[in-house]
């Protein structure tokens, strides 16, 4: 597994309250070998609400990165604790978390869910499905959080989409480590979520616009050229929208600190 340079120069804090984990397709021109290959990338969240880039990582040959490698990296570079894991693909990653961070609890991204239920839905339908939906996670316990999901089940959208409503019975029960945290810590990890989906969207623009790459590093030094861009473009939203997480990048070379305690 190889990541940048610049990446592997920066030190990381020693805790995290959320370590969300994304993926973007490289597209190489002429090599056979690398169709379909993908770069990982990592967005870490503090718990008193500043978010920084973890980095890119890339295999040099065919096949996804290794979830372990990426996370023995980040150990490398400092890493003791994380809170909370969210992955687009959690039934890859989890294995290795259980195996390099045994007390991390691994979430789904409910931002994730929801994109994906939403594009699901017809155009009149989103808006009040995407108001529902959203409010469930803003509840105090899975309890109540299932009971207006019972609600929602009876409004228009919720009878006309019960695959979408049983998806959602699923993730409330997947979001028990969620509800358990403090309504503070909650909302830095839903806002956090909800801020490293925004980079993935940024992400996956970007690289379909550039078209195919020479080579592979060039496509995933451009993937690290442009994490930095997304964030600063998301930190200026973010404050903008009243955003609780506020994107920062350290430079290389800066200090190692350390997050206020993990809960």
């Amino acid at each position: 597994m190889a990541q940048e340079t610049e990446w592997s120069s920066r030190p990381a804090c020693r805790h995290y309250l959320l370590v969300y984990f994304g993926r973007v397709p490289l597209a190489v021109r002429g090599d056979d070998a690398a169709r379909g290959k993908v770069a990982l990338w990592g967005l870490g969240v503090l718990a008193s609400g500043h978010g920084e880039s973890l980095g890119t990582w890339h295999t040099p040959g065919p096949g996804d990165p290794e979830w372990i490698d990426v996370l023995r990296d980040l150990q490398m570079r400092g890493v003791e604790r994380v809170g909370q894991f969210i992955s687009s693909e959690p039934s890859k990653v989890h294995p290795a978390i259980e195996a390099m961070f045994p007390m991390t609890r691994a979430l789904p991204s409910t931002h994730g869910v929801l994109a994906q239920c939403l594009h699901q839905m017809a155009p009149r339908y989103r808006a009040p499905a995407a108001t529902g939906l959203g409010s469930l996670v803003a509840l105090t316990s899975t309890r109540d959080a299932r009971a207006a999901l019972r609600r929602l089940s009876d409004s228009p959208w919720g009878m006309r989409y019960p695959a979408v409503v049983e998806r959602w019975r699923v993730l409330l029960g997947e979001l028990e480590p969620l509800f358990a945290l403090p309504a503070r810590l909650r909302g830095v990890v839903l806002s956090g979520d909800a801020a490293a989906h925004r980079v993935q969207q940024g992400l996956g623009r970007a690289l379909a616009r550039h078209g195919p790459f020479a080579d592979e590093p060039a496509a995933v030094a451009y993937a690290g050229q442009v994490l930095l861009q997304v964030e600063r473009n998301l930190q200026a939203r973010g404050l903008e929208a009243g955003s609780r997480v506020a994107i920062r990048v350290r430079p290389a070379g800066a200090r190692r600190a350390s997050s206020a305690p993990v809960v």
